[in-house]
């Protein structure tokens, strides 16, 4: 059984990897690896799904040998949990499922400010055979306590402006980010919708999974510019007003422009994965003479590579990009608005580059092998750039197809 994928597991509630036997199975071996770590304390955080609640209570059963476990108070998003464990270098647990839809959970770990590595995911893996062996006890203290102070003075500190002269609309995907609709400055003049969560309606037709889709109708119309978070808000897609969804390859070099010509930070590259348009590579080359590094597609294969290289961005095409090695959505809207407020300009030059490469993805079931010969083979062109793509989580095969031909279907 496949556990681990490039950024924690998850699974439908109470099935599969969500099993409460396999749960109670899985956090006692991590009970074992955090003892034999010395690990004292740690902290879980979690997004708005009704089935939190059930999660922590297992996770805290589990983890037998922990003296002190901090629990959010409120819902959190994981850009901040992960703040918070790089500030305590403690061990933290984000329950999500991200996009995913409320019928699913997950979890994502962090380690002394970092995902946790490979290396520590096969140890933990090894310690599923003494799990029966665990007998000791020790007197536990449960604190829920608030976990946002911190992120938040961070991200106030480094946004601190809220006039803007754009209407900007912010959808909060009825996600961990809600919490914050009040507290960030520089989205105290935007207009804000779905952030009344209930624990049943994260990602619900809104939020970044149906941005495509909502910036069509009439109340997302009126507004110059659109931002869409996910349901934990380390991804956030950016659309404009008669434009519709900006390329993740062109936020990337408006954010790349921005540090390097107006803020005069040394840019000499930047990280992606596998699926980024190939048009991006010699762009970036002979507009910008920015190296562009591609990894396996996964957040930590692209912050890892990042550290590597020394890079001050990584991106997914997904809309994750990462500021400090970590994922942040909530991170890049406030320095997509501070480059809106201060250099508009920079933002209209971008998005009108023309890109030589357009999309068009193929999703097949994962054993429909036939189909997917059978596709590969009408589309193969030299023209055409082809990536075959199995989903971690989903039992689906994509087929990404980059063609120059604007009459392939």
């Amino acid at each position: 059984m496949k556990i681990f994928g490039e950024d924690g597991f998850r699974d439908l509630f109470k099935k599969g990897l969500l099993e409460e036997k396999f749960l109670n199975k899985f956090f006692s071996a991590l009970d074992i690896f955090l003892k034999r770590q010395k690990v004292k304390k740690v902290f879980i955080g979690y997004d708005t799904r009704f089935s939190s609640k059930y999660l922590i209570h297992l996770i805290i059963k589990n983890l037998i040998s922990i003296k002190l476990i901090y629990v959010g108070n409120k819902p959190l998003s994981t850009p901040c949990l992960y703040y918070s464990s790089k500030q305590r270098k403690s061990f933290s647990i984000m329950i999500t499922a991200s996009h995913f839809q409320k019928n699913f959970n997950g979890f994502k770990f962090f380690y002394r400010g970092r995902k946790l590595d490979k290396n520590y995911e096969k140890k933990i893996l090894s310690l599923f055979k003494y799990v029966n062996k665990n007998k000791y006890k020790i007197k536990q203290i449960v604190k829920k306590v608030s976990l946002h102070e911190n992120y938040l003075r961070f991200i106030n500190e480094r946004f601190n402006f809220n006039n803007i002269n754009k209407k900007i609309l912010v959808d909060f995907a009825n996600g961990s980010t809600s919490v914050f609709k009040n507290k960030l400055n520089f989205l105290k003049n935007c207009n804000k919708i779905n952030y009344l969560y209930n624990g049943h309606n994260i990602n619900e037709k809104c939020g970044s999974n149906f941005l495509k889709k909502n910036i069509n109708k009439k109340n997302f119309k009126k507004f110059n510019y659109c931002i869409a978070f996910d349901g934990d808000g380390d991804r956030a897609l950016f659309s404009k007003q008669k434009y519709g969804i900006i390329e993740s390859e062109k936020i990337a070099i408006i954010f790349l422009n921005y540090f390097k010509y107006h803020k005069g930070h040394s840019v000499y590259n930047v990280v992606s994965t596998k699926i980024v348009n190939p048009w991006l590579k010699e762009y970036l080359k002979n507009e910008n003479n920015i190296r562009l590094y591609k990894t396996k597609v996964g957040d930590r294969n692209i912050i890892n590579k990042q550290i590597k290289v020394k890079s001050i961005l990584g991106f997914e095409t997904s809309g994750h990009y990462s500021f400090y090695y970590a994922m942040d959505g909530i991170y890049a809207a406030g320095l997509f608005l501070e480059i809106l407020k201060e250099n508009p300009e920079l933002i209209d030059k971008i998005i009108n580059i023309p890109i030589a490469y357009k999309l068009k993805i193929f999703n097949f079931s994962s054993n429909c092998t036939k189909d997917i010969k059978r596709k590969l083979k009408l589309i193969k062109n030299k023209d055409n750039k082809i990536i075959v793509r199995k989903s971690i989580w989903e039992d689906t095969t994509r087929i990404y197809l980059f063609y120059k031909n604007s009459q392939i279907k």
